[in-house]
């Protein structure tokens, strides 16, 4: 079996099912999973949270500001964050500004959880966390 690199998650959705699901399955496999339902509280908790944040989970389409925005705000606090956008849209645009931002961090609604697991420990190892 191979060694899951754990590390930190910050998770934004505005989907309380999707959170709940998605944080339950990080958790168990064995990641700290921080949760925010809008993105001014990834972009708070991205400021306020002491320790490490490894990695973003971002909802593509969100209230307030897209997920890559989102992105971009937090690299501001946090250059060092690894980032994967979720979506369930298709749209060439939304794809190409994900991969801008984000360099393949994409993952298209719906996918299986192993799917997310391996896009995670992927991004993970990329980072060095």
């Amino acid at each position: 079996m191979h060694q899951i690199p754990h590390g930190t998650i910050l998770l934004l959705d505005d989907d309380p099912d999707i959170v709940r699901s998605l944080r339950t399955f990080l958790t168990r496999s064995g990641y700290g999973v921080l949760v925010a339902h809008r993105p001014s509280e990834a972009i708070h908790l991205a400021r306020s949270h002491p320790g490490p944040i490894h990695l973003l989970v971002t909802d593509l389409v969100m209230p307030e500001m897209s997920g890559t925005e989102v992105a971009e705000r937090i690299r501001e606090i946090r250059p060092e964050i690894r980032v994967i956008v979720m979506s369930g849209y298709l749209e060439q645009d939304a794809l190409e500004s994900g991969e801008a931002v984000l360099g393949g961090g994409f993952l298209v609604k719906p996918f299986e959880l192993e799917e997310l697991r391996s896009r995670v420990e992927e991004q993970l190892r990329a980072g060095g966390g």
